[in-house]
């Protein structure tokens, strides 16, 4: 029910604020979204500024002059007390109205998220989290408040998993790459319910895509193959992985695969079957980096980051422990089980580790390390690391971004999937966790409105 609120400006005084006739309503199909709305007789100027009882505003304004206004009110909490203020900016001066709502209420099957806010004043201004989340009784894509609390969903299949997840670079929205057992395909879900969700198919894609500045997407491909092995006298199996690239026109093509760059050792072909082929480099993870023109691949199960030329998909560079690798700088450990490699502005290497101290899982640790590259013999050094305790590990996934603050975005996939915020100074400022331990989250990206194309982490 709306409540009327006179209103008595300067400008707006003399005037009914019933002229604009205001109509407030819920968004059927995520209540805590609302939608504000009215017509006037000549176009004009539309703006509304929305007050929520938690301290939330928002305001918008409508892109030239209209004689129908139609405004989502997104990124707002359910059960949300709103003061909503709409002007229409008119040849005769200002037509204002002021009316009281609330957001809706949401399922209580809908994932819940504890939040801890350790340091306001270190903590990065962005007001949201862009995040995937997923298990065998819910998955799909979530936005959440600094305060855990949930504004935006889209829900896909139970079971469905995600490893990757950003914002869009072509509208005001999420870009994920999900697969089930059944198929594998890019979605873009706008936030704004009127807009499409778009979804194109990728075979055999899995893990990570990463978008380059011309519109085109690279991800991460399964390229799996069988020949005669001479040596071991047997048909072997094994697979390894590729870059694809979708074009601007939908189509694919092929940038570079694994089986360029070398072959699995001999040893681990033994057992192989057609059922079971060898998990030869398991890719988990692609990054570009725009002054390099270069992407890079991560290869967990070589140890090894891949450096990719754009423009030719040739290695111009290895990481790691592959023999193409220089190494590490001394007194500098080699990262393990690495995943979510990226260039920071500094050019420097970010990226999460984990340590297998011993079988218990007190022993293990997934950590966000930085490392530096030497201009001269191309060894890696650590700059930075942040070690967030024992058992506190990704068993797969988890990654480390670095914030226009300085501060570090660091995330563990699965058990107990959680995200937290670092300073530079290795002190958690703010925390987010999912309530139930089955969950496995994605990658995630803060950001801070939900009316404009935010660059994807």
């Amino acid at each position: 029910m709306l409540i009327a609120v006179a209103l008595c400006s300067t400008a707006a005084c003399d005037l009914d604020s019933s002229d604009l006739d205001l109509e407030v309503w819920e968004d059927p199909d995520r209540p805590n979204a609302l939608w504000v709305a009215w017509s006037t007789a000549e176009p004009s100027q539309g703006e509304v500024v929305v007050d929520g009882e938690h301290g939330e505003r928002i305001a918008l304004s409508s892109d030239g002059e209209l004689t129908d206004h139609l405004f989502p009110i997104l990124g707002l909490p359910a059960e949300t007390g709103v003061e909503i203020r709409a002007t229409s900016q008119t040849a005769d001066g200002p037509l204002e109205q002021v009316v009281t709502s609330s957001t809706g209420s949401i399922s209580r099957t809908l994932p819940r998220m504890n939040s801890r806010t350790w340091n306001r004043d270190l903590a990065s201004p962005e007001a949201y989290l862009l995040l995937g989340l997923g298990s065998d009784r819910w998955s799909g894509l979530l936005v959440v408040n600094r305060h855990g609390r949930l504004v935006w969903w889209h829900e896909l299949e139970p079971g469905t998993d995600f490893v990757e997840t950003g914002m869009s670079p072509e509208l005001p929205g999420a870009l994920s790459l999900v697969w089930t057992s059944e198929d594998e395909a890019i979605h873009q879900v706008p936030f704004d319910s009127r807009d499409p969700v778009v979804v194109t198919e990728l075979p055999d894609a899995h893990h990570a895509y990463a978008p380059l500045p011309d519109g085109r997407l690279v991800y991460c491909y399964e390229d799996c193959r069988s020949w005669e092995h001479d040596s071991l006298g047997q048909e072997v199996h094994a697979c390894g992985d590729g870059l694809g690239i979708l074009e601007a026109d939908g189509s694919i093509s092929t940038l570079f695969t694994t089986w360029d760059w070398g072959m699995p050792e001999e040893r681990d072909l033994r057992n192989s079957t057609a059922r079971r082929p060898e998990d030869w480099t398991h890719a988990n993870a692609v990054a570009y980096h725009p002054e390099r023109d270069t992407l890079l691949l991560s290869l967990r199960d070589e140890l090894t980051v891949l450096e990719v030329d754009l423009q030719t998909g040739q290695v111009v560079d290895e990481h790691g422990l592959s023999d193409g690798a220089a190494g590490f700088a001394d007194g500098t450990e080699a990262f393990n089980y690495q995943h979510d490699p990226n260039w920071t502005g500094d050019d420097t290497m970010l990226m999460v580790s984990t340590d297998w101290h011993d079988e218990d899982s007190l022993g293990r640790e997934t950590c966000a390390v930085e490392y530096s590259l030497d201009p001269d013999d191309g060894r890696l050094e650590e700059l930075w690391s942040y070690e967030p305790g024992p058992d506190i590990y990704s068993w797969s996934g988890g990654g480390a971004r670095r914030l226009a603050n300085g501060n570090t975005l660091v995330h563990w996939r699965h058990p107990k999937a959680r995200v937290r915020e670092v300073s530079p100074e290795g002190e958690v400022v703010w925390e987010l966790l999912a309530k139930d331990g089955d969950f496995r989250i994605g990658t995630v990206q803060l950001f801070e409105s939900f009316y404009q194309v935010e660059a994807d982490d």
